[in-house]
C-alpha cells in the first residue's frame, strides 16, 4: 500500500512538471506576443480540480498566474460548461485555463493604462458588482470575453504543432 502512494505521488509530482514546462513555454509565447506591462511569473501545482488565478503585486510591477492541475482530473460543472462551449480536449484544459487567466492579466493592466489609475480598486469592485448581480458568471462579459481569448489562442497553438 505505501509503494501504491509513493508511486502515485511520484506520477503526480510528474505529472505537475510536464505541464509546468509546457505551460512556460506557451507564457513565454504569449508575453513575446503580448508584452504586458510587467513580467509574470507562472505557478503549477496539483489539487482537487482544475484552476486559475492571476495575481499582480501592490506596486503592479510583477505578476503571477497559478494553475491547479487536479491529481484525479475530476471536473466542475465550469470545465465542463467550457468544454461543450468549445471543441477542446479534456487533456488541453491547462492550456485553455492559462490562455484564459493571461487576458484577465492584459485586461487588468489595461484597465490601468486606459484609466490612469494609480490601483485596480475600480475594476475589482466592478467586477465584484457584476458577479453579485449575475446568476452565472461564467456568462459575464468579462469572461466570455476572456473564454474567446482563450479558445482563438488554442487554435492558434493547435494550429502551429500542427
Amino acid at each position: 500500500m505505501l509503494r501504491k502512494l509513493l508511486q502515485a505521488f511520484k506520477w503526480r509530482k510528474l505529472r505537475v512538471r510536464v505541464w509546468e514546462k509546457r505551460l512556460r513555454q506557451q507564457l513565454q509565447f504569449l508575453s513575446r506576443r503580448y508584452s504586458p506591462a510587467i513580467p509574470c511569473k507562472l505557478h503549477v501545482s496539483s489539487g482537487p480540480f482544475y484552476g486559475g488565478s492571476v495575481m499582480i503585486d501592490r506596486q503592479y510591477r510583477k505578476a503571477k498566474i497559478n494553475i491547479h492541475i487536479p491529481h484525479d482530473r475530476y471536473m466542475t460543472s465550469d470545465e465542463s460548461q467550457v468544454l461543450s462551449r468549445y471543441p477542446i480536449m479534456k487533456n488541453d484544459l491547462p492550456y485553455f485555463i492559462l490562455y484564459h487567466e493571461f487576458f484577465h492579466l492584459i485586461d487588468a493592466l489595461d484597465h490601468l493604462r486606459i484609466h490612469n489609475e494609480k490601483n485596480l480598486d475600480s475594476y475589482h469592485s466592478a467586477l465584484k458588482e457584476a458577479v453579485q448581480q449575475a446568476t452565472n458568471y461564467r456568462n459575464l462579459d468579462v469572461e466570455q470575453r476572456a473564454d474567446d481569448f482563450a479558445y482563438q489562442a488554442y487554435v492558434e497553438q493547435c494550429k502551429k504543432t500542427g
